[in-house]
């Protein structure tokens, strides 16, 4: 009787840790699937990782200062060949990631032109802020307090013409020169027509 009755407890046993067995396959196969499936990517590229924006202008990072969109406008009808070169603009936007400390464009430099700051006092980056330097405001009321700078690109050479790039440089009091090469585009002030 005693043969019978050890085999018994050894049924119990196994009885008992049969749900925990289950529950340990359970918990394996379930962090193997996690692992597996967090390592699905490993080693490849992300399809997002390297997008840039879709915007014409260039962008560029000196110190906190990150300029983005940076292009120079050019006037719709100067951009055949042959047409008298006129005056354009150069815009882009400057985002300063220093919430704690301002910055100031002091100066402008456009291969193959003359660039101006039209009112360099407003030329201020804020802290933690942005400074936008746009084509000028001629019909629409703009507050004085967010409202963008103008950038004036005169004496344009011949070698300043839509679909080239001109090396540019932006001198900042703080974070200093930041030299890009921005793309000339065509500013239509109107819808284009066809034809």
């Amino acid at each position: 009787m005693t043969a019978p009755n050890a085999s018994k407890p050894s049924l119990v046993a196994r009885a008992t840790s049969r749900p925990a067995r289950r529950a340990l396959v359970a918990l394996a196969l379930s962090a193997g699937a996690a692992f597996g499936l967090s390592a699905c990517s490993a080693g490849q590229i992300s399809q997002t990782a390297n997008q840039v924006p879709a915007v014409n202008g260039t962008e560029a990072k000196i110190g906190a200062l990150y300029v983005r969109d940076a292009q120079i406008m050019f006037p719709q009808g100067n951009e055949k060949p042959g047409a008298e070169p006129a005056k354009a603009n150069l815009t882009f936007t400057v985002a300063n990631g220093n919430p704690g400390a301002s910055d100031r464009l002091t100066g402008v430099e456009v291969t193959g032109a003359t660039a101006t700051i039209v009112e360099p006092d407003k030329a201020i980056v804020p802290g933690g802020q942005t400074l936008t330097a746009a084509m000028p405001a001629t019909d629409q009321p703009v507050n004085p307090a967010t409202a963008p700078i103008h950038i004036a690109v005169t004496d344009l050479s011949n070698s300043i013409r839509p679909g080239l790039n001109v090396p540019i440089t932006l001198d900042f009091e703080g974070a200093g020169p930041l030299h890009m090469s921005v793309p000339v585009t065509v500013f239509y002030s109107s819808p284009r027509q066809g034809g």
